[in-house]
């Protein structure tokens, strides 16, 4: 049993700072990533989402379209094909990544959607999922939105050149920092034989 912080909302285990909402699930690691050479420093961080997809919504005008770019760097898997990212940006074409796919750890990647409002909600809802035949548990090191005109390519969003001009730019790791302030107790229930 645990009592959760006071700010995570019960129904749907939401997170809010800013413009960024997170729902379902708080998992996070610093300093997961070591990639080398001038990278975006969020490229360290990472939200996990463990046996669960990863669901972020972002604050955005109603109906717009803008360009949403996530970041990743895998540490761990030894092999590609052991965890196969599926992501999902509301109003593009889904992708798929293997962050393995060049045989090297900690190699950084950006994948750029064109994303839109398409329910016109003003939420744009971001989300990474397991393919069926991977290692369920999926993670996100960073999430840059840049207006639809925006001209900005991969490099130089791994580089941390493209950062400055994002409408938004979020670290995803830092969250369970963010809440560490606020007490959680947790309680375990035990049966002894004699």
């Amino acid at each position: 049993f645990a009592l959760v912080p006071p700010f995570m909302s019960n129904a749907g285990n939401t997170f809010l700072k800013g413009k960024v909402q997170r729902l379902d699930g708080l998992n996070g690691t610093l300093a997961w990533a070591l990639p080398s050479g001038r990278k975006d420093p969020a490229f360290r961080n990472i939200a996990w989402g463990v046996n669960r997809p990863i669901h972020y919504r972002v604050k955005v005008p109603a109906a717009s379209q803008k360009i949403v770019a996530l970041g990743f760097a895998e540490p761990y898997k030894p092999r590609p094909g052991m965890r196969i990212l599926d992501m999902r940006v509301e109003g593009a074409e889904p992708q798929l990544l293997d962050p393995m796919k060049d045989k090297i750890q900690n190699q950084t990647y950006v994948l750029l959607f064109n994303g839109r409002d398409a329910d016109k909600d003003g939420m744009l809802d971001i989300e990474v999922r397991a393919t069926e035949d991977s290692d369920p548990n999926v993670f996100l090191n960073a999430i840059w939105v840049f207006s639809k005109d925006a001209k900005v390519t991969a490099d130089q969003i791994i580089s941390g050149e493209g950062s400055p001009n994002t409408e938004l730019y979020y670290d995803c790791g830092p969250e369970g920092e963010m809440y560490a302030p606020y007490p959680r107790t947790d309680a375990l229930r035990t049966v002894f034989a004699s």
